[in-house]
């Protein structure tokens, strides 16, 4: 049986090969996009099945009145998939409050904001998904990354908390955080802080000249990752973080192993509190 995907940010990077992907195993998509020759031109891919909601995930309110208008019409989908999203890179201190607000209302509330509208009818219908893109920045954060990384770890929060809400009402969670891939992320998707403070040239400069680079370089396909995704969303128990790639796997992996450490060099006085 065919089943009913919505993907926010379809019209472009992993979330429009997520799209082609879905739309070729005869699955449905309603693609959340913002502008209207975008929303066009993905409903060209496969008429009938390819459907644009024209909307930004930053517009609440909006979020809310159309999602449940879509969804009163057409019914619960099956799988969410919380795409939208956009890089900036900086020293915290470079960064100005209006950019990180921007970011988190992109990255975090408007996540927040889709999820709270589907889940209504994912109750109702007793079954779905939810994936969350995330980042391997999410979980490994490093100089230049604090602001993207802070939005990223939240959405990570976020996921696997709302798992442990939704898991006995038949909804599965998942959070996947790829890596490096072959997008245009480090291009029209990636932004910089507004301010340039000279001291952090071999820190947090130095990050964001690497992406940059190294864009088109990065060790992930992009229909690769879709293919993962995938494959994720059709497994019976679906984990709750899935990594994609093998640059992700490292750092995550090597994260844990240095924040393991920390605990450990802490033990002592951690065990000092006790009554």
């Amino acid at each position: 049986m065919s089943k009913k995907w919505m993907i926010t940010g379809a019209n472009k990077g992993l979330g429009l090969a997520l799209s082609k992907e879905v739309l070729a195993l005869g699955d449905a998509v309603f693609g959340i996009i913002r502008g209207a020759d975008d929303c066009e031109a993905f409903e060209t891919l496969s008429p009938g099945r390819s459907h644009a909601i024209q909307l930004s995930v930053s517009d609440f309110d909006k979020v809310a009145l159309q999602l449940h208008q879509t969804l009163s019409e057409v019914g619960a989908i099956d799988i969410l998939v919380n795409n939208s999203g956009y890089g900036l890179t900086g020293a915290l201190e470079e960064t100005e409050i209006e950019q990180i607000q921007d970011l988190f209302n992109v990255n975090v509330f408007g996540a927040i904001a889709v999820i709270q509208a589907v889940l209504p009818f994912m109750r109702k219908a007793g079954h779905g998904h939810i994936i969350n893109i995330t980042s391997v920045s999410g979980l490994a954060p490093w100089a230049g990354t604090s602001v993207y990384g802070a939005s990223k770890f939240a959405l990570e929060c976020i996921g696997r908390t709302l798992r442990d809400e939704v898991k006995p009402l038949g909804i599965d969670v998942t959070n996947i955080a790829p890596g490096g891939m072959r997008t245009h992320f480090a291009g029209g998707s990636l932004k910089e802080a507004s301010g340039n403070i000279a001291d952090y040239a071999e820190t947090a400069h130095l990050a964001r000249q690497t992406l940059k680079a190294h864009q088109g370089e990065e060790p992930s396909d992009i229909f690769k990752v879709a293919k993962a995704i995938i494959a994720t969303a059709e497994k019976t128990d679906p984990p709750f973080l899935q990594v994609l790639g093998e640059d992700a796997l490292n750092y995550a992996t090597q994260h844990l192993k240095e924040l393991h450490q920390e605990i450990e060099k802490g033990r002592e006085l951690a065990m000092s509190t006790a009554v």
